[in-house]
């Protein structure tokens, strides 16, 4: 199976794309009711976090050969590597 690269410009329009798209569609009502007019604020340090956050997963796996499996047990050894990989699938199971 051949794998996808993802290339900087990419990661950060797709990024990019993904938080517009909930900061225009649905967030500001919400927000405004909550906070009043300092929530502006919180979009801020928000997509600051995901951009960090976006960055070290990045990283991560440009070091790492292969998939999130093989950087949990590079990360933290077979048997705790398999069970936050067991975690992370289960999570997607019961999300989906």
């Amino acid at each position: 199976m051949k794998s996808i690269k993802c290339h900087r410009s990419m990661c950060f329009f797709l990024v990019h794309s993904m938080q517009t798209g909930v900061g225009v569609l649905s967030f500001q009502r919400v927000l405004a009711k909550t906070t009043g007019t300092d929530g502006w604020i919180s979009i801020l340090l928000a997509g600051l976090i995901v951009h960090i956050m976006i960055w070290i997963i990045y990283k991560i796996f440009s070091i790492v050969p292969g998939d999130i499996i093989s950087a949990n047990n590079q990360a933290f050894g077979k048997w705790i590597g398999n069970f936050f990989s067991l975690l992370f699938i289960l999570y997607f199971f019961s999300s989906g």
